[in-house]
């Protein structure tokens, strides 16, 4: 029989929660997008401008730790 020992648990559990963490943070990043590229393209942008790397300079989403 195998025994788990509380730390594997722990660790499982800590696993399950960066996972959900991560999840969250890229539906956040996905409604992001959206919502600035629906708005570039009514204020008529070009479609080859719609990216990721333009949402993020723009928004100034980008991050240095």
């Amino acid at each position: 029989m195998l025994v788990r020992s509380p730390s594997a648990r722990a660790r499982r559990r800590q696993d399950g929660q960066r996972a959900e963490a991560v999840a969250e943070r890229l539906d956040r990043e996905v409604e992001t997008f959206k919502r600035w590229e629906e708005e570039q393209r009514k204020a008529g942008r070009p479609e080859v401008e719609l990216t990721w790397g333009n949402c993020v300079r723009e928004l100034g989403l980008l991050r240095m730790n």
